[in-house]
């Protein structure tokens, strides 16, 4: 399962500085190794190329810490995303779930894809009810997640047309739904 499919421009620039400075290091350990039995060799050169591969080699990880900041998209590891194995207690779908007494019809985790950090993000955007996420545009929901640090687990667009789906009572319709996106993956 593919969350983030490729690079940014920015992200692709600083990998690019990286891979360079680092084959400029190698480039210039192998020199060193080939002129070390060479006497009388001017090691002045050799020592620009080493220099400019470490400045490139740290200038790109620089670059892509300032602009990837990895420490602002973290989940907690102690709980797995997908384990790969099903829990026997838990109702065969979420729309079953809405079906079980006492229930809270309108929890979003409902929805496939859907966790609890997820709904806590948006909630904390206003979007607390099927109606509410419904009426949203995927772009909107997604950046709501994204800004929050949440990790996308499902794809916003099957979100909306899922609460579409629970505002119109159409639960049936729900969970073949949420069957066929448990399938593709």
């Amino acid at each position: 399962m593919s969350f983030r499919p490729k690079l940014t421009e920015m992200e692709s620039t600083a990998a690019f500085v990286v891979g360079g400075g680092l084959a400029l290091l190698i480039l210039g350990y192998l020199l060193a190794s080939a002129q070390s039995g060479v006497s009388g060799f001017d090691a002045s050169r050799l020592n620009i190329v080493m220099i400019v591969g470490a400045f490139l080699f740290v200038g790109g990880i620089a670059l892509w810490l300032a602009t990837a900041q990895p420490w602002k998209n973290f989940d907690d590891w102690s709980t797995p995303l997908y384990t790969g194995h099903h829990d026997e207690h838990a109702p065969a779908s979420h729309a079953e779930a809405a079906h079980e007494p006492g229930a809270q019809v309108e929890s979003l985790e409902i929805i496939e894809g859907i966790g609890p950090k997820i709904a806590a993000a948006l909630r904390n955007a206003g979007i607390a009810t099927f109606a509410d996420l419904a009426s949203r545009q995927p772009a909107e929901v997604e950046r709501i997640v994204r800004d929050a640090g949440v990790r996308m687990v499902g794809h916003a667009d099957t979100w909306i047309e899922q609460a579409r789906l629970a505002v119109e009572g159409k639960m049936t319709e729900l969970e073949a739904y949420q069957h066929n996106l448990r399938s593709k993956h």
